[in-house]
């Protein structure tokens, strides 16, 4: 399901113009992305995001390069990984958890709690 949205002309218009860095980081464009699939009849959302931005957040130089997908710097050393930092996610993350906040409000009718 998580790339199903992908697929779909909605999916492309909506990404028109944006770059993965700038789809995620815009809790607006994120939850509507991660609203499409719901036209193919699925019973679940996974939020547009991806699982390196924290990373990034933590000092890791991290690009989407168009064709080839992410690109992360090489953490091969001890002396890498020990200048990696720890911020609050309430900080580092703050456009996901907004999406994740919209995508809640939007279909909160549907929660079974």
């Amino acid at each position: 399901m998580r790339q199903a949205g992908r697929y779909q002309p909605e999916y492309r218009k909506l990404r028109r113009g944006h770059t993965m860095q700038e789809a995620i980081a815009d809790p607006g464009l994120s939850c509507a992305i991660s609203l499409l699939p719901r036209s193919l009849g699925v019973d679940g959302l996974i939020v547009f995001s991806d699982i390196l931005p924290p990373l990034a957040a933590m000092g890791c130089t991290l690009e989407y390069v168009d064709g080839v997908g992410p690109s992360l710097e090489r953490l091969d050393t001890t002396v890498a990984i020990d200048r990696l930092g720890c911020p609050p996610a309430a900080e580092s993350m703050a456009g996901t958890l907004e999406a994740v906040r919209l995508l809640v409000a939007e279909v909160a009718d549907e929660l079974p709690i």
